[in-house]
């Protein structure tokens, strides 16, 4: 019979290691699906560290590292709509927002494959959503697209908005300054 303490010993030190992982774990507190689109509520392991954001398409376990992606995520006390072109380029890749054939926004990837929308260009953006049926996510220079239902848009955006209040990063208080002694 073989003995079980060194399969015991490799346990042990594999459980002594998860705490050095946990860290890095996210806690999801609410996600649902809208059709092409999914809101998603997370709670980090730091305090204070939770959130929520729209992607569309719902975050899968693709093989394809060229599906772009639409984020709508808290910037601030506005939002930011980030198109991941995942052109392969890297940088400069066209990016184009087409809403039911009318295009409403263009622009070029950054250094990271982003392009992203901020303040009025993304509540523009966001408002076409609302009151569309079909979004073209187009890159003209890779002739490549990504479309995406834009029905059932508008009840994840009021979900996004709902639960952000609720998940909203909780408000810090700042810590005051020691007071200064004078002449020292």
């Amino acid at each position: 019979m073989t003995s079980l303490r060194p399969l015991l010993g490799a346990t042990g030190a594999l459980l002594a290691l998860l705490p050095l992982n946990a860290a890095a774990v996210t806690y999801i507190l609410y996600y649902h699906t809208f059709g092409d689109w999914a809101v998603v509520c997370w709670r980090g392991m730091v305090e204070g560290e939770k959130s929520c954001f729209i992607d569309g398409p719902p975050i899968q376990f693709n093989s394809d590292p060229f599906t772009s992606e639409v984020r709508i995520e808290p910037a601030g006390d506005a939002v930011q709509l980030t198109v991941s072109a995942r052109s392969g380029t890297r940088t400069g890749a066209k990016v184009r927002l087409v809403v039911d054939g009318k295009t409403l926004q263009e622009g070029h990837s950054d250094r990271i494959d982003h392009v992203n929308f901020a303040g009025t260009d993304a509540a523009a953006l966001i408002e076409a959503f609302r009151n569309g049926k079909v979004l073209l996510v187009e890159l003209p220079d890779l002739k490549r697209n990504l479309k995406l239902s834009l029905i059932g848009f508008d009840d994840a955006y009021a979900a996004f908005e709902e639960n952000l209040d609720r998940f909203a990063p909780a408000a810090r208080t700042p810590v005051p300054e020691p007071p200064t002694t004078s002449g020292q």
